[in-house]
């Protein structure tokens, strides 16, 4: 019975470590990103919500100090929306949050990273992505 217990509590755990809150935009850097991001989405052809979020989503850093090292996503896709971690993109530049929202909305097409970042790279310039 405990072990039945201590499985359901980790799944409830799980299911709520997942949940994302989604704030209302108000400062320009935020309203800047999301605008960006249907940009993208609109060179791209493809549909996505974006969204500002303070829930903090853990990723593989990409420079790690030690392995396995995670830190905080600026940035994620999944499920037809991106959503960009507010303190990020308060802290950082409108010039961060333009390649952020375009590597991100490049994720609606293509799983790698590599391809992403080539994506958003074409994106920024005003060109769309070839498509598998």
């Amino acid at each position: 019975m405990k072990i039945l217990l201590a499985a359901a509590a980790m799944l409830l755990f799980g299911c709520a470590s997942h949940r994302v809150v989604v704030v209302r935009p108000t400062e320009a850097k935020e309203h800047h990103v999301l605008a960006e991001a249907q940009r993208f989405a609109g060179l791209l052809g493809v549909h996505v919500k974006a969204v500002i979020t303070t829930t903090v989503y853990m990723v593989p850093a990409s420079n790690p100090s030690y392995p396995g090292e995670k830190v905080p996503a600026g940035g994620w896709y999944g499920h037809g929306s991106v959503k960009f971690w507010r303190p990020v993109i308060l802290e950082r530049s409108l010039e961060y949050g333009t390649a952020l929202a375009a590597h991100e909305v490049a994720h609606v097409l293509f799983h790698s990273e590599e391809d992403a970042d080539a994506c958003g790279r074409l994106l920024i310039a005003g060109q769309t992505c070839p498509r598998n």
